[in-house]
């Protein structure tokens, strides 16, 4: 889990669970806290915003998904998206497979794919056919597809607010609703749109 004490939040991503778009949000959130970030990435991608935040380079803690290692940070609001199973793979494969073509000819999965007899960007109905085998070639592609609870951690009861994709807006306002009653008040006046992107 990611920590942000600046902010008061414990966020965990989940790969297609709207990820990009909620550390493009806490970036935003945090450099009006602290002025400036870490100029050592090229932060104009979301993707490079996100690895702020994943490598600790964001004036954030990471912790394991634990009451014992969240304990220490009680009073920040901890919170995490989860995602209809078949939404997220089919989300996986248009953005994974499709856009990025990472079982294209042209990848380091390539070789591996042949030998085991594999057919390059596969139908999603080959994909599901042959899962097991497409994911131990690509690394990428079992990343983005584990399950959920990989992520989120044996024990549910670390989060505050465990809540469907949709009710993405429902938890900004949450968040927002605490940091009124903070010396964070400010940011909670700061409406930008958050939008998860495009399934």
């Amino acid at each position: 889990m990611v920590i942000i004490p600046a902010l008061s939040l414990g966020y965990q991503g989940v790969p297609k669970v709207g990820t990009t778009s909620m550390y493009s949000w806490l970036y935003e959130h945090l450099l009006q806290v602290n002025g400036t970030l870490v100029d050592e990435v090229d932060l104009k991608s979301p993707n490079h915003k996100r690895l702020l935040f994943t490598a600790g380079k964001a004036g954030n803690v990471l912790v394991p998904n634990t009451a014992e290692a969240v304990h220490p940070y009680a009073s920040a609001f901890k919170f995490a998206f989860t995602r209809d199973p078949v939404k997220r793979f089919v989300s996986m494969y248009r953005n994974r497979v499709v856009h990025h073509r990472e079982l294209g000819s042209r990848t380091s999965a390539a070789a591996r794919m042949r030998q085991h007899g594999l057919a390059v960007d596969p139908s999603i109905d080959l994909l599901v056919e042959r899962w097991e085998d497409y994911r131990s070639c690509s690394v990428s592609i079992a990343h983005h597809a584990r399950t959920q609870l990989d992520f989120l951690g044996p024990d549910l009861s670390v989060y505050d607010r465990l809540i469907d994709l949709s009710g993405m807006a429902t938890v900004l306002e949450e968040v927002r609703k605490r940091w009124r009653s903070t010396h964070l008040a400010s940011l909670a006046e700061r409406r930008k749109r958050l939008t998860p992107a495009p399934a």
